[in-house]
């Protein structure tokens, strides 16, 4: 009878925690359960959600499905990259480095870390929790192999070294490399997803771009594999430093399928989003994004094939904190020839609002979120809050680079009567008249087909 009513709290618990965390866990497996303990919540994910999970712990206490995978000294017996999720609930009270465990799950996890953790606010919840860990961990568990719940070899490996306030949680989250992106602490336990920081990610806004987002995603491409040494047949992006996210504004063509497709070859990640203006698909794709340096890219530029070595070159090794790059036409032609050297030559004048057009910019996270996002409320000149901030405040941090030459459509001057005379009075006015920088204007956009 004691067997059963131990059974019957175990599975209420995982019912609670799947209740708590599904809606977290990827579509397709294998998951991992670190400090799987008694096995009822892998369990319950394998039968509820269809997804395989492969268990481990430093001491075999499972009483459904399969062993666990032991381990030993913090080291984990898998692959980078082995696990779509991992699972970590209730265990980081017990290792004596929390944030190298964290870490190490990191590294053979390609999806999200989800962590469930006992917390504490102040000295009455300290109180209670030391409580709680002594009949709920020590006493049950010497209950449960005193009546046979448990196997009679299995040995205690939860002494507790720690308890944790959530911010000190976060701490150990932000030590071992993780960006928490969503989080849910209700006394006494908080819920935690989190994914590792990647090196760079690329944001590509984009909104019926069908002709030319292809191009633009093969370069993005092409410019990763070259920095990870792969080929680019064999590049999957989960596996890398790296990530690229199109943010789609409602797009009306081909562009999401086209997306799609990339989704499934190579791990692009396709936010959708409705700003109507590029500056908010901007913003959503970097609220998606983990990276610690930021990497915007119009759907109509193609970036050079060391792109990706520059611009991890320019942030991680140089440390700057925003870099505009110089661009140059896609098209052919003498006159949008003479614009973009015309350009490159505005951006140059010791002026702030010189600073802009980001077809092709990074900055890192740090001044993304100290100064920006874009300005949605702008249809143009909405970086400024960045490239301005860039300038004024941290000068040695900024860069208009000239190293690497980027592509970019001039089909704004070229698809309409008097393109070029338009283009620039209306950079003029968005110079000169707040109004200007709000006015809509007509997307133009080139017929599919076009390369």
């Amino acid at each position: 009878m004691l067997k059963r009513l131990l059974d019957g709290v175990m599975e209420r618990r995982a019912e609670v925690l799947m209740e708590q965390v599904g809606e977290w866990l990827p579509t397709e497996g294998p998951v991992l359960d670190l400090g799987s303990g008694t096995g009822h919540f892998a369990a319950r994910v394998e039968t509820e959600l269809g997804l395989e999970t492969v268990t481990a712990d430093v001491s075999d206490i499972h009483v459904v499905g399969r062993r666990p995978v032991l381990i030993a000294d913090g080291a984990l017996p898998f692959a980078d990259g082995t696990f779509s999720a991992a699972l970590l609930l209730f265990m980081l009270a017990y290792p004596e480095n929390p944030a190298s465990v964290l870490a190490e799950a990191a590294r053979v996890t390609r999806g999200p870390i989800i962590i469930v953790q006992s917390v504490y606010s102040g000295r009455l919840g300290y109180a209670w929790h030391r409580g709680r860990e002594f009949f709920w961990t020590i006493a049950a568990f010497h209950v449960s192999k005193f009546v046979g719940y448990v196997p009679p070899e299995a040995k205690f490996s939860m002494r507790t070294r720690r308890f944790f306030t959530a911010p000190a949680l976060e701490r150990e989250l932000a030590a071992a490399g993780l960006r928490v992106r969503v989080a849910r602490s209700s006394l006494p336990a908080g819920f935690w997803s989190a994914m590792p920081d990647a090196r760079l990610s690329f944001v590509i806004p984009a909104r019926n771009e069908e002709a030319l987002i292809g191009e633009t995603l093969d370069a993005v491409l092409a410019s990763i594999a070259r920095a990870t040494g792969k080929s680019r047949c064999n590049l999957w992006l989960p596996d890398t430093a790296f990530e690229v996210i199109v943010a789609d504004d409602g797009s009306e063509d081909a562009t999401p399928d086209i997306v799609r497709r990339y989704s499934r070859e190579v791990g692009v990640r396709l936010v959708p989003c409705s700003g109507r203006t590029c500056a908010a698909a901007r913003n959503a794709g970097a609220a998606a994004s983990s990276g610690r340096t930021l990497c915007f890219v119009d759907a109509d530029t193609i970036v050079p094939e060391n792109a990706a070595e520059r611009i991890l070159d320019l942030h991680e090794r140089d440390g700057r904190r925003l870099v505009l790059y110089r661009l140059a036409s896609r098209e052919r032609g003498l006159r949008a020839s003479l614009w973009w050297t015309l350009w490159g030559l505005a951006r140059r004048l010791p002026v702030a609002r010189a600073k802009s057009m980001p077809a092709f910019m990074s900055c890192s996270r740090e001044h993304f979120e100290q100064y920006g996002p874009f300005d949605e409320s702008r249809v143009i000149a909405e970086e400024w809050p960045l490239t301005v901030a860039a300038y004024r405040y941290h000068r040695a941090g900024f860069l208009y680079d000239r190293e690497i030459t980027a592509r970019s459509s001039s089909r704004r001057m070229e698809l309409q009567s008097f393109g070029y005379l338009r283009t620039y009075m209306k950079w003029i006015s968005v110079v000169l008249l707040p109004r200007a920088r709000t006015d809509p204007y007509q997307p133009i956009r080139h017929e599919p087909g076009h390369r």
